[in-house]
């Protein structure tokens, strides 16, 4: 998800502001189930996240371009 505001100061200098979201709504990415049918107890259970799962990240930035 991004946010952009473009300001223009003066005639020939502009100002870009930005926001970047990742992951903005914080939705765990589940790993896949366990399929060892040997243990019946934790068949089908999911007990870890995803690898490389991230956590909400935002980042913000300024350009000056003239």
């Amino acid at each position: 998800m991004s946010i952009e505001k473009n300001i223009r100061i003066g005639e020939r200098v502009n100002l870009k502001l930005r926001m970047d979201a990742f992951n903005a709504f914080n939705h765990p990415n589940f790993n896949t189930p366990n399929a060892a049918v040997t243990s019946p107890a934790s068949f089908g259970t999911i007990t870890s996240l995803a690898p490389g799962a991230k956590n909400r990240t935002v980042e913000f930035a300024g350009k000056i371009s003239f």
